[in-house]
């Protein structure tokens, strides 16, 4: 939409002064607010008053008040313009001018001439006090006493008495929790009407004792890291003699916060753990934990991870990730992370593996061709071999009707008994075959696949497998939740490099720059839009899973 402004200003002797403005856009708008294209200075006419449009080739007034406009004399909601109408807005006139060239509209712009400056004044109602026969200084002492009574000196009625302070809590009448400045965590909901529970002395900030009156079966040094010097375990008298004061003697409410909004009891902000873990080596010099720490973007150290996995497993995760499938007793099978990996209930982490859940669909323990269906079992070595024994002991054996060697519901072939010597050999030999069946499990097709395997022994040896021990922690000062990061948006491969792993030695955990690629520092201020602001908490307990968070000091 093209259109020509017009503005005039008719100056005292009778000039007229004019200036034009061509305009492009959708619409013209007009108003008071400052975004507006024709802006109006007069307090009668609205932020956004009126616009005009092009509708079917013909320009259009749209009032966005509910009065409407004045066109021609009448109020108009919507009108069709037309070169000779006029618009009155407020103390302003615009005519609409005659079609100009390259032009969807024209029209001129100018102020009532009629109209006087004081007119454009809108007076504001004001109320004063001395309007009403009232005293200010008078009424602003009874305001403040009254302050004072309800807000004071009742609610202290209630401190050196009990049962003035119960009568207090049980009527309509104030009391001591007005002074309270917010709400409690949910965790202290029990003792929200009892201020004398924290608060044991008027006025004075709640002492560790109160604290302890409830915690101390429950809680412990905080300090108490088991922290090694020259081999010895650190007491608590040779922590005293260390630069760095005990934190039991740091004041609970340091860093749990009541009365704060929202209502969490423990702080969140990095500050309460970088106080000490920016310089903790020249504060603690007991302590193993020699990292500087300031903040996760910044200043944090890498991860601290094994260079192999020893699980004692033969794996290739590329193997079994293969765009193509993997061979499989029903034919090339398309695997995928999830198909082994299954999230525990909560989704923190994943279930173990167990080998007749996860990996017997494909790695069968079969051993006998004729009867495709038995298998061995899985994950004792001696009953495999004890199994394997007493499987062709019975085979053997049933081919004659022994009694002794067949189970009642084996079918028996008619024909003598073997004799002692018969049944000595037919033993033998199945020992031999279980010897054989054995060897091929263990050494070729089946257990050497994934495990170690060893033997001690020529002839049925005790065969030694190596128990798999497969991590499920890697980070256990730490805590993760893999529900947390499982988005449509992040694919396992994103954090692990699965898909190219050869060997079951590779620790596929990503690095911290990994991390840092989605959590920011602790800083909300300071986190970019795309990022999670990132405290000390949110990955990290105080301290470990493995001390208790209080214990109480030896009398």
């Amino acid at each position: 939409m093209r259109v020509l402004i017009r503005f005039v200003r008719r100056g005292p002797a009778g000039a007229v002064e004019q200036k034009d403005r061509l305009y492009d856009g959708e619409m013209v708008t007009l108003g008071r607010s400052t975004d507006q294209v024709v802006q109006i200075k007069d307090r009668r006419v609205a932020l956004a008053h009126a616009q005009m449009v092009l509708r079917n080739g013909q320009p259009v007034l749209v009032s966005r008040v509910p009065a409407g406009v004045l066109v021609n004399g009448t109020l108009q909601r919507e009108v069709r313009l037309k070169p000779g109408d006029t618009v009155h807005i407020g103390a302003n006139v615009l005519c609409i001018l005659d079609p100009v060239e390259d032009c969807d509209l024209a029209f001129s712009f100018e102020l009532d001439a009629e109209v006087r400056s004081d007119e454009l004044r809108v007076d504001l109602p004001r109320l004063r006090l001395a309007e009403l026969g009232l005293a200010k200084r008078r009424w602003s002492w009874a305001l403040f006493l009254g302050v004072l009574l309800l807000a004071l000196f009742i609610p202290a009625a209630g401190l050196k008495s009990p049962a003035v302070q119960d009568t207090l809590r049980g009527s309509a009448l104030p009391d001591d929790h007005f002074w309270s400045p917010g709400a409690l965590s949910p965790v202290h909901a029990t003792v929200a009407t009892r201020c004398e529970a924290c608060h044991e002395q008027p006025f004075r900030r709640v002492r560790n004792g109160a604290c302890l009156a409830c915690h101390a079966g429950n809680l412990h040094e905080h300090i108490g890291i088991e922290a090694v010097k020259e081999g010895v375990v650190l007491t608590a008298a040779l922590r005293a003699e260390t630069a760095v004061p005990a934190l039991d003697e740091v004041r609970c409410t340091s860093c749990h916060a009541e009365h704060k909004e929202p209502a969490t009891l423990v702080r969140n902000d990095p500050s309460v753990c970088t106080n000490c873990h920016q310089d903790l080596p020249t504060l603690a010099p007991w302590s193993r934990v020699t990292a500087r720490v300031t903040d996760f973007a910044t200043d944090h150290p890498a991860f601290t991870l094994p260079a192999r996995e020893d699980s004692g497993l033969k794996f290739s995760h590329a193997v079994h990730l293969a765009t193509g499938g993997i061979r499989s007793p029903v034919g090339d099978t398309v695997l995928g992370c999830g198909d082994c990996h299954v999230p525990e209930p909560g989704g923190a982490r994943f279930r173990p593996l167990r080998m007749e859940r996860d990996c017997a669909g494909c790695h069968l323990l079969d051993f006998d061709p004729a009867y495709p269906d038995r298998v061995v079992p899985h994950g004792d070595a001696g009953a495999v071999t004890e199994f394997l024994v007493d499987y062709y002991s019975r085979r053997y054996l049933e081919s004659y009707a022994d009694p002794l060697a067949a189970g009642p519901l084996a079918a028996r072939r008619a024909g003598p008994r073997p004799s002692p010597a018969e049944r000595e050999r037919l033993l033998r030999d199945a020992r031999e075959q279980a010897d054989l069946v054995t060897r091929d499990l263990f050494e070729r097709r089946s257990c050497v696949e994934c495990h170690e395997v060893a033997a001690s022994g020529p002839s049925l040896a005790t065969w030694k497998v190596r128990p798999a021990e497969v991590r499920t922690a890697w980070l256990p000062r730490s805590t993760f939740s893999h529900a947390a990061h499982g988005t449509a948006l992040t694919s396992c491969a994103t954090c692990h490099e699965a898909e190219s792993s050869e060997s079951a030695t590779d620790v596929l955990l990503p690095d911290i720059a990994t991390c840092r690629d989605c959590h920011a520092g602790g800083k909300p201020s300071e986190t970019p839009a795309n990022r999670i602001t990132s405290t000390c908490i949110l990955c990290h307990g105080f301290h470990a899973e493995r001390n208790p968070v209080w214990r109480a000091k030896a009398e």
